[in-house]
């Protein structure tokens, strides 16, 4: 996380992690004024990813574009994921190093791998020490874009303008 003095989780929910809808997160995504970054995504599992010698249960996280500015920029191996693997169908992700030990992957990168969505296609691979802001850490992020039809609910990461304390964003966003 750049800046975690200024990073929080936005929604709403009684849990320990908020949750929200298409409408707010597009709304939030427009508050320049209060949000610098803005990032959102939704873990899920377990799902099973399959290569040709094993399988495995897994953690996967499905990610808008804006959360990437929360992960590290230099993978292990291969790329982050860039503009065009947000785009339908591209069928590209990241996984961990984790994932890669336990599919007993030699060359991550490239490699396809069968899961209960589909084939996609490695990019990059997640240094080890990175960990993800939810309690069930994922091993397999694939990007996505919400749309105004998704009835899913997901979990918004958001960092506050350089400047802006935490109790000016509650009044900006609740006047």
């Amino acid at each position: 996380v750049p800046h975690p003095n200024r990073t929080y989780f936005v929604g709403r929910g009684k849990g320990r992690i908020p949750q929200a809808n298409y409408a707010e997160i597009a709304s939030w995504q427009r508050r320049r004024d209060v949000f610098s970054r803005v990032g959102v995504f939704r873990v899920w599992g377990p799902l099973v990813v399959e290569t040709q010698s094993r399988s495995v249960n897994v953690n996967a996280a499905w990610i808008t574009h804006g959360m990437t500015a929360f992960l590290p920029q230099r993978m292990e191996a291969g790329r982050p994921l860039i503009d065009s693997d947000f785009f339908s169908g591209s069928k590209r992700v990241l996984i961990t190093e984790r994932l890669v030990r336990r599919l007993g992957l030699r060359s991550a990168v490239g490699s396809l791998i069968q899961t209960d969505w589909g084939v996609f296609r490695v990019v990059g691979v997640l240094p080890g020490w990175v960990r993800f802001p939810y309690p069930s850490q994922p091993d397999l992020i694939i990007p996505t874009i919400p749309n105004a039809q998704d009835s899913m609910t997901y979990t918004v990461l958001a960092e506050l303008r350089d400047g802006l304390t935490l109790e000016a964003a509650e009044e900006a966003l609740n006047p």
